[in-house]
């Protein structure tokens, strides 16, 4: 079996065929990160922390920054074609491997939510609109475009994602000079209403969606100097959220009195404070483009991770076909059936999206675990990588300080939850994980142990 990973030099662009450059996978890694959560979740994190709710916020977007620096670490010294899929494969084995990429699927019913967000953005501007029709639009035409050659998406991206950041401009410097007295006093009314727990909960709701760019090594084998382009992709979504976040929760609590913004979302903010013509251009360009530019990022990214174990033995063989233009189409088609499915079906997309939140934490773990044993297990390529310089001792104190963290948030998510999506989450993780030990019992000979050199070539 040839070696699992590839090296590649950290100077100059090696690749300069492959399709991803530093600001394509910017583009990319803040496009997912950026999702209709950072409009929604303003509305819990109000009610939970008042005014307050921006330094929630700031907390979250480094609280998120933590949990994702075993990837930084990692995929700054190998590059692998599969994603976290793949570091689970390489750190662990197998049998891990195969229980992560089945969880997978439930993982990714978040896009759900995010599509489902598209009808009451539209309705803020067109209250009669089709909702649920144009959110079924929506997801159609993106897994049209992904299934489409890379530069096409690649460009759709990118001309949303300006568009997007000129929204969050607009909303920001409209907002700051609206700003309530007493904005910048923690001890005004209305900060930290609810106390220290609720300011706990609020960091809780909202750091879920500040770690999401960590996909974006997903991209890794398609990216022109990956070893040294994904860490710094991931630096510059979280410094791009680290301004936005907390500079739009700031406007969204403290430009209207907090009895009149606690509980709510940043619409009713944008109605009051924005011109019409700005206001309907940010709904748009916003909370409408933030799922757009999820729902493209993400059946990109997600669908390299199912690719990849197809073609290891995890799926039936046919799951792996591409087109002409090299698109997984079924590996895409899966991403958008779980996307689609529960936005036909019910109207309460957020029982199912939350519960795949608890998923997802309990499944990271598998990839935190992982990321431990790389320098480990390569460490001619961590020595070469772009953080050869550490020292093993420095490198595992600082995967301590991550676990402890991801840990601690794993504990509060699950506090947060309702019975109702814990026993959803459970179900679904008991049963996707006996498949997949069925599948290992009748298929283990067939399953392939590694990522071999020339799919990296």
């Amino acid at each position: 079996m040839s070696n699992p990973v590839q090296i590649y030099p950290i100077e100059g662009t090696p690749h300069p065929e492959r399709p991803f450059g530093l600001k394509d996978l910017v583009t990319f890694a803040t496009g997912m990160v950026i999702s209709s959560a950072v409009f929604s979740l303003q509305a819990p994190a109000t009610a939970f922390a008042g005014r307050a709710a921006w330094i929630a916020y700031l907390v979250a977007v480094v609280l998120g920054f933590i949990t994702v620096i075993p990837y930084f670490l990692v995929t700054g010294a190998v590059v692998y074609k599969g994603g976290d899929y793949a570091l689970v494969k390489l750190g662990l084995g197998k049998l891990p491997s195969g229980l992560y990429i089945w969880n997978y699927i439930v993982m990714n019913l978040a896009f759900s939510l995010s599509a489902a967000a598209v009808s009451m953005y539209i309705k803020a501007i067109w209250p009669a609109a089709p909702g649920r029709i144009i959110a079924i639009a929506v997801i159609v035409f993106f897994f049209v475009i992904n299934i489409m050659p890379v530069k096409i998406i690649k460009k759709t991206q990118n001309f949303m994602f300006v568009l997007l950041m000129l929204s969050f401009v607009i909303y920001i410097a409209y907002g700051i000079t609206r700003l309530q007295p007493g904005t910048f006093d923690i001890m005004a009314p209305g900060y930290f209403r609810g106390g220290a727990g609720g300011f706990i909960k609020a960091i809780t709701t909202l750091t879920f969606s500040t770690s999401v760019y960590v996909t974006v090594m997903n991209l890794g084998p398609g990216t022109r100097n990956p070893r040294r382009h994904t860490p710094w992709a991931m630096i510059w979504a979280a410094c791009i959220i680290l301004a936005a976040y907390p500079l739009m929760s700031l406007v969204t609590s403290n430009a209207l009195p907090i009895e009149e913004v606690a509980g709510k979302t940043l619409i009713v903010v944008a109605q009051q404070t924005l011109p019409f013509g700005f206001f309907v251009f940010f709904v748009i360009c916003g909370p409408f483009l933030a799922v757009a530019t999820t729902l493209n990022a993400g059946f990109l990214g997600s669908s390299r991770p199912f690719e990849q174990a197809t073609e290891n033995g995890w799926f039936p063989v046919k799951f792996a076909w591409k087109n002409r233009y090299g698109a997984p189409v079924w590996c895409v088609f899966a991403l958008f059936a779980v996307t689609l499915i529960p936005v036909l079906l019910t109207d309460n997309v957020a029982t199912l999206a939350n519960s795949a939140t608890m998923v997802q934490y309990i499944v990271k773990i598998l990839t935190l675990f992982a990321a431990w044993n790389i320098p480990r297990k390569f460490p001619e390529y961590w020595k070469s990588g772009l953080f050869g310089r550490m020292s093993l001792p420095v490198f595992y104190f600082i995967m301590s300080v991550c676990t402890v963290v991801q840990l601690c948030l794993i504990v509060m998510a699950m506090m947060t939850l309702t019975p109702l999506q814990v026993s959803v989450s459970i179900s679904c993780m008991t049963v996707l994980s006996v498949i997949c030990l069925i599948w290992f019992g009748v298929n283990r000979k067939k399953i392939d142990a590694g990522i071999k050199v020339e799919e990296l070539s």
